[in-house]
């Protein structure tokens, strides 16, 4: 395998390592918005709930 050939190869390896590593960034900022998404659905339910239970 000739130099040029893999230089060529580590830059498609350094390019696909720098894709997932970005990947992984994105979706921790992803999975850091969870509890606040859950949060607001608890709060959301709690608020249903306590409407209804004026009616009953």
């Amino acid at each position: 395998m000739a130099a040029g050939e893999q230089g060529r190869g580590f830059g498609v390896a350094a390019n696909e390592i720098r894709n997932l590593a970005n990947q992984s960034q994105e979706q921790a900022a992803a999975t850091q918005e969870i509890p606040a998404a859950l949060n607001n659905i608890y709060s959301a339910t709690k608020q249903l709930d306590d409407f209804s239970q004026k009616f009953r």
